[in-house]
């Protein structure tokens, strides 16, 4: 199998060929990825978040919308929501100014804000690739089932940290 990769803006075209068949045709795949390179968007803005938080800019109801953000992602992820590219980006961006700003104000006395910072950002995207991964069980109707409970306990368990915000 040969693949080629090709590189325009935020888009992205994977060209793959197989394996010659006994009758000589060969099977290509093709690819677009609209907009993929902004997967980094998410973290950036994230890192933009926590060093409002290292520089102690007050962002109010963090809490708020990181609950938000569990409950929201997670009923989406529970009932299979597709929402326009545009909806999805400005909500995980938004989220990730939260998420970063929590992070950004809770660095331990005397440790290295830079550090600590390459850390949370680096986890995140670790916790992202493992999302992905965890995914691809879409593939399956059981996965896709199992996929839908999780959503619904990352919105429950949003619902809770919403609970404990307000008490």
């Amino acid at each position: 199998t040969e693949a080629a990769l090709m590189t325009r803006g935020a888009s992205q075209l994977y060209i793959s060929l197989g394996d010659v068949a006994n009758d000589g045709t060969v099977a290509v795949r093709i690819y677009h990825k609209p907009l993929v390179l902004l997967i980094w968007f998410g973290p950036v803005l994230m890192a933009f978040g926590g060093m409002l938080g290292l520089m102690g800019v007050p962002l109010p109801g963090t809490e708020y919308g990181i609950a938000i953000s569990a409950i929201l992602l997670g009923a989406a992820v529970m009932f299979e929501v597709r929402p326009r590219l545009w909806v999805a980006a400005t909500l995980v961006g938004v989220f990730a100014i939260f998420h970063g700003h929590a992070h950004g104000t809770e660095l331990p006395p005397g440790q290295s804000a830079l550090l600590y910072s390459m850390g949370f950002v680096i986890a995140t995207g670790c916790l992202h690739a493992l999302g992905i991964g965890i995914g691809t069980v879409h593939l399956w109707s059981w996965g896709q089932k199992l996929l839908r409970v999780a959503g619904g306990l990352v919105a429950v368990g949003g619902a809770f940290f919403m609970w404990k915000a307000f008490a």
